[in-house]
């Protein structure tokens, strides 16, 4: 099966769940990229891949305009029935590709894309693409999980994500997203956060509508690793297993002129 293809129909089938999800709908992350995008008021923004809209429904509140993209209709359904329940109505939904974008350059003076780059099959066009609709001077702030610089342990962590969600592409490194987002052009790049999401395994797994099999064999992998990927993950055994993703948050900008 085509890629794109596998990660729209596994968010076709588990939209309900992103919009309740702890992980998506609250964090701190969200106030951090509020008070990031209160100082740009009045803004055109977009939100790629958006999901079930949580961060496009916080971009609401400080923006002229928000476009909420994402690859998965029923997830902009969802996104779309919540924007009207919460009376907001300075939303556009589009279905679209971040690979190649449906906006003209230099459009939005606000991107965000929070929890999705690991599902985005080419990260570097994806990243290219972002800074062309960014307008100059304008703001990209992104929000994903990351590995760690031992390669052993990055790949044991895409690993287990791959078996949980057969969309999941892969998680970087954050000196690759360093290098990533600089050969992209961005400036100014910082990573102004980092921090650890505890996650109960079950809960995660049901999320995605993970396989018995696959759950199996995430736990036979977690179960064998290293000590110090063991510390890595947080792997914390017991009747209700949990491990915690490492979250960063990078903030850039695209220069005055080009």
């Amino acid at each position: 099966m085509d890629m794109k293809r596998r990660v729209r129909e596994q968010f076709q089938r588990t939209a309900e769940g992103y919009l309740h999800s702890a992980v998506h709908a609250r964090g701190e992350d969200l106030e951090w990229i509020s008070d990031l995008v209160s100082q740009t008021p009045r803004a055109i923004a977009l939100d790629v891949a958006t999901g079930t809209g949580h961060t496009a429904l916080l971009l609401s509140q400080h923006a002229n305009h928000v476009i909420g993209l994402d690859l998965a209709p029923n997830m902009m359904k969802v996104a779309r029935q919540e924007a009207h329940r919460l009376g907001r109505n300075n939303i556009t939904w589009v279905v679209g590709d971040v690979e190649s974008l449906p906006f003209l350059d230099d459009s939005f003076e606000v991107v965000t894309c929070r929890i999705a780059v690991h599902h985005f099959l080419r990260i570097e066009q994806a990243m290219r693409e972002i800074y062309r609709v960014l307008a100059p001077k304008g703001i990209f702030i992104l929000v994903d999980n990351y590995v760690s610089e031992d390669e052993e342990t990055g790949k044991l962590v895409n690993r287990i994500e791959k078996l949980r969600d057969p969309s999941h592409s892969r998680c970087l490194s954050l000196k690759t997203w360093q290098a990533l987002l600089e050969t992209a052009k961005f400036e100014e790049v910082v990573c102004e956060h980092t921090w650890s999401t505890p996650i109960q395994l079950n809960d995660w797994f049901e999320r995605a509508k993970t396989p018995a099999e696959n759950r199996k064999q995430v736990m036979e992998l977690l179960k064998g690793a290293l000590p110090e990927q063991k510390e890595w993950m947080d792997y914390q055994p017991s009747k209700d297993p949990a491990i915690s993703l490492r979250k960063g948050m990078w903030v850039c900008r695209k220069a005055s002129f080009r």
